[in-house]
């Protein structure tokens, strides 16, 4: 129980650093084209991320229905991903900040780090 509360509390510090890593390249462009005022951007944005996390799961199903097997991919292995990109998140974010380009897609390297677990699991010759 104690594993599932750590990611729990691991997955809301990243959703947080997420919005504030994402925000600027949702809001920039209509912001700066003057087709949004900043509160109006802002205000749509926060709309429709809050929905598409209530209504949309398409992405879990997905994952949920085989593509991830359970007995590989356990909550460690979640909590250890989520802590990753976590990481990922804030050096990203500080390289932004030092004019240092580098990919930032967190959901891609969260996704990208348990499909590695799952290609390690099941793929790699045991070692002799």
């Amino acid at each position: 129980m104690f594993t599932f509360f750590s990611v729990v509390v691991a997955a809301i510090i990243f959703e947080y650093s997420n919005g504030f890593h994402d925000a600027a390249n949702a809001i920039a462009t209509v912001v700066s084209t003057r087709v949004l005022t900043p509160r109006k951007a802002i205000a749509m944005a926060a709309f429709f991320n809050l929905t598409g996390a209530l209504f949309g799961g398409a992405v879990a199903s997905t994952i949920g229905k085989g593509l991830v097997d359970t007995n590989i991919v356990t909550m460690t292995t979640v909590l250890c991903a989520v802590i990753a990109a976590f990481v990922w998140n804030i050096t990203t974010w500080w390289l932004k900040t030092v004019r240092i380009t580098c990919a930032q897609s967190s959901r891609c390297s969260l996704s990208g780090k348990i499909l590695l677990k799952v290609y390690q699991v099941r793929f790699d010759p045991p070692l002799m």
